[in-house]
């Protein structure tokens, strides 16, 4: 929910740092670095081919700074303490806890920072409109699976400053910044950081080989299919629902770019920042977004908007297909059914509420039909149990199609809140906005009545 990318997600830390769209680098020596300097040689070619291949031209000039890993994480923590407070950062990491999304007890802001500290070697500053490159390298993180396909010469530094590249032009011409720190619907923020991180991690890949051809992007897409998997093993000990949206923005990010590529060349990957995608299953799904636009049902409950009960509203976001998929994988033992039920998903709305110390959320889901609402309302009343507070800080309700949460109140307090919730409950859905889902599985399809 906001991570990187603030709702309950590691998003809040990148979406609301879009200042931060980073990648990684190898641990090895690099031309693009050298005795301590940049080589500006090496710059100035990798920006002039970067232009050209993207078919964009700097406006001003992206100064390029190098930093030590400590001035680095400096930089990168007064990021996270700028754009998102730490009230904010313990609600949402006591309302992911809660829900299910993150482990009880997480630090959300420690969790986030050592995620990038981990795997940041290099990222272009949004706010300061520069380029920090790390003197010394790390670990290969995200990228070193994804080389060993290309010719052995020394790519990496080209690569990833082609990345970086990337992310300066989107920002110099389509104001990528300012769009992300708008955005205060987080699902909404992690599909345009998924366009923007597919777009720049194409872009660096051509650009290396030196061409975009089709059969080149499709063997790129092919071989981040495996990144998910991957990035998680890299970064085992850090919560899932910090770390995986990071290799969702990669990998579901190349596969989404790759097919605007594929209709109309980069002019087709311009035209994404003019019309983002308005929710991560645009971004799992490609076709709801090309071939028959079906944006997210719109939930809105205004029950608290005012105080109830003493009741007060911290914050309120949207979770998203992707992220409700790791929360169900997080707590079931079949990541299958994890993924199949949240294919369900078509539009879900959240409030996390504030009563002096304690905290509380009150979450509506909209799922494809009564029977998808039904088996996710009996799935997630089975893994309560095992959340903060079991089955007595939490209630679920389902009316058709919809489900009621209501995470952190007593029973008499959820009884009320769920009621309140219902009478104010709203949805507004364009005409495919309930629409069946391309990865139906039978599992959770009703049986025919005889």
């Amino acid at each position: 929910m906001k991570p990187a990318f603030n709702c309950l997600a590691p998003r809040r830390l990148l979406l609301r740092l879009v200042a931060i769209l980073f990648s990684t680098l190898a641990g090895c020596s690099y031309q693009l670095v050298h005795g301590g300097k940049i080589n500006q040689s090496e710059v100035a070619t990798v920006e002039a081919g970067i232009q050209r291949l993207r078919q964009l031209s700097f406006k001003t000039n992206v100064p390029i700074l190098l930093e030590t890993p400590k001035e680095a994480s400096k930089i990168l923590s007064e990021e996270l303490t700028h754009k998102v407070s730490d009230q904010e950062f313990k609600d949402e990491g006591e309302a992911g806890a809660l829900l299910g999304l993150y482990p009880p007890g997480i630090d959300l802001k420690a969790e986030n920072l050592r995620l990038l500290e981990s795997q940041v070697s290099a990222f272009y500053d949004g706010d300061e409109k520069v380029m920090v490159l790390l003197s010394g390298g790390t670990s290969a993180g995200l990228w070193y699976g994804l080389t060993q396909f290309i010719a052995q010469r020394d790519v990496i530094g080209e690569m990833v400053l082609a990345h970086e590249l990337t992310h300066a032009l989107q920002d110099q011409h389509f104001d990528l910044q300012r769009k992300l720190d708008e955005l205060k619907d987080d699902d909404r923020s992690l599909a345009l950081t998924a366009v923007a991180e597919g777009d720049a991690t194409l872009a660096g890949f051509a650009y290396v080989l030196g061409s975009s051809d089709p059969a080149i992007i499709d063997k790129l897409v092919l071989e981040l299919n495996g990144l998910p998997g991957e990035f998680v093993k890299d970064t085992s000990g850090i919560a899932p629902g910090v770390s995986e949206p990071v290799a969702f923005e990669y990998a579901a990010g190349a596969n989404f770019v790759a097919r605007a590529l594929r209709r109309g060349g980069w002019d087709a990957v311009d035209e994404l920042y003019k019309k983002p995608p308005q929710s991560t299953r645009q971004i799992i799904h490609p076709e709801l977004y090309f071939d028959r636009f079906t944006p997210p049902v719109e939930v809105a409950f205004g029950c608290y908007e005012r105080p109830v009960d003493g009741w007060r509203k911290s914050e309120d976001n949207t979770m998203g297909q992707y992220l409700l998929e790791v929360l169900l994988e997080n707590n079931l033992t079949s990541h299958e059914d994890a993924r199949v039920l949240a294919d369900y998903w078509r539009g879900d709305h959240m409030k996390i509420l504030r009563n002096g110390p304690n905290l509380a959320v009150a979450w509506v889901l909209v799922l494809e039909s009564s029977y998808a609402a039904e088996r996710f309302a009996s799935t997630y009343a089975s893994i309560i149990p095992r959340l903060p507070g079991g089955s007595s800080l939490h209630r679920v309700e389902q009316r058709a199609e919809k489900v009621v949460v209501i995470a952190g109140q007593k029973p008499e307090q959820s009884e009320k809140a769920a009621t309140c919730v219902w009478n104010s409950l709203s949805l507004k859905a364009s005409p495919e906005g309930i629409a069946t889902s391309a990865r139906a599985d039978a599992r959770f399809k009703p049986r025919a009545q005889h």
